[in-house]
């Protein structure tokens, strides 16, 4: 058996992972020898119990990070996988967990961004971190990011452009990051079309939620 049960952890594969994880469940709940061994190699202070949880839920993290990499892969075959997931797990650890990153960038690829392996994951971690600035979630602040981007035809390299407009919204509005990401796709077309810039869209947004619900500000008449 592998010493180094992080490693183990991380090797499991997706077309296996539901017999591989009972298999190494079973193995820690019955290996007193074997957590102590984790426990020491960690160099972990708490007890063996400890351990075993912690390494569970390392390994369901990781069976999801590889099942959203082949979601991926489904529909984004002309993709390197592996530097994919390379780059995504060097991400800012404070982004969140790689699963949830990956799952973001299958969102994005699917909802017609495109670009190379590393600006996707580009992209992916400036919309992670524009969705902890506005406290919002990470699929749904995707989503309105995409849908913008969409609008105004730009590129994935541009993506700062779009996140810096939310932020400066919910900064200078009288907004939430919930409200903001869950309203701009109604306007985004519209304001694209009708050839308003993504700055002049941001700055009057901002100051028409000072005196309205941010759904009325954005709803177009």
């Amino acid at each position: 058996m592998p010493t180094d049960i992080t490693t183990l952890a991380i090797e499991i594969q997706s077309r296996n992972a539901n017999a591989d994880l009972l298999k190494f469940n079973k193995n820690l709940e019955n290996s007193d020898s074997l957590a102590k061994e984790v426990t020491k190699s960690l160099g972990i202070a708490f007890g063996a119990a400890s351990v075993i949880s912690y390494m569970k839920r390392a390994t369901a993290q990781s069976i999801a990070f590889n099942r959203e990499l082949y979601n991926i892969k489904s529909i984004a075959g002309e993709l390197n996988l592996d530097k994919i997931r390379n780059q995504l797990v060097s991400l800012d650890s404070r982004l969140g967990y790689a699963a949830d990153n990956a799952g973001a960038f299958y969102f994005a690829y699917s909802a017609g961004v495109r670009g190379s392996e590393k600006e996707l994951v580009n992209f992916t971690g400036e919309v992670g971190k524009l969705s902890q600035a506005i406290v919002s979630g990470q699929i749904p602040t995707m989503d309105a990011v995409t849908s913008v981007i969409n609008a105004y035809g730009l590129k994935a390299s541009e993506v700062t452009e779009v996140t810096d407009m939310f932020f400066q919204v919910v900064k200078q509005g009288k907004t939430t990051g919930s409200a903001l990401v869950n309203s701009i796709g109604a306007i985004a077309g519209v304001s694209s079309n009708a050839g308003v810039s993504i700055n002049d869209l941001g700055n009057a947004i901002a100051t028409l939620t000072t005196t309205m619900p941010t759904e009325r500000a954005i709803t177009p008449r």
